[in-house]
């Protein structure tokens, strides 16, 4: 009786403890004819989304985007795979650690910086 009870007690832990622990969504990149989107398990990331340590941004149907995007009056520039740029030169234009411009000197031609 003993040992049913022990075996019992220990199914029961067992299930409380795997009902508690979450289970990791399968996050995943697809491809359609449309672009990339990024799916979160049973839904698509829409807006900032960080993968990997990079920052991408989606659209509102989840798609990814490249190019300059302006977001909360800030001009951000993503690389082709989609990751947002920063610490580097864009077409001129200096973007900071965190992927905005810097407003102070925004452009720069023939080695100068060009202040707006």
């Amino acid at each position: 009786m003993k040992r049913f009870k022990r075996i019992t007690v220990s199914m029961i832990a067992s299930i409380a403890i795997l009902a508690v622990v979450p289970i990791a969504a399968q996050a995943e990149w697809k491809e359609s004819s449309n672009g990339w989107r990024y799916s979160q398990g049973s839904y698509y990331a829409t807006n900032w989304t960080k993968v990997d340590g990079q920052w991408y941004y989606f659209d509102s149907n989840g798609y990814m985007k490249t190019g300059w995007i302006k977001d909360n009056g800030n001009w951000y520039y993503f690389n082709e795979d989609g990751t947002m740029a920063h610490d580097t030169i864009i077409e001129g234009y200096y973007l900071n650690s965190d992927g905005t411009i810097i407003s102070d000197q925004t452009s720069i031609s023939s080695g100068t910086w060009s202040c707006h």
